[in-house]
């Protein structure tokens, strides 16, 4: 029973700290500041170019 409880807990709390970049694609995002937030946090697979801007449909030549 204890057990349980605290799979239970483990799970609830794991859940709840997913890591900045949890949006993985351009598309998920609405907001170049959203998408730069991402990209700040590591998630470098948003600048498909390489060039430090990410998402350039949404943030454009910043």
């Amino acid at each position: 029973m204890l057990r349980s409880f605290l799979l239970g807990m483990v799970l609830l709390f794991g859940l709840g700290a997913a890591p900045a970049f949890a949006r993985q694609y351009c598309r998920d995002f609405t907001t170049c500041e959203q998408a730069m937030k991402s990209f700040k946090a590591g998630n470098t697979a948003l600048d498909g170019d390489k060039d430090g801007i990410p998402c350039e449909n949404l943030c454009g030549n910043r």
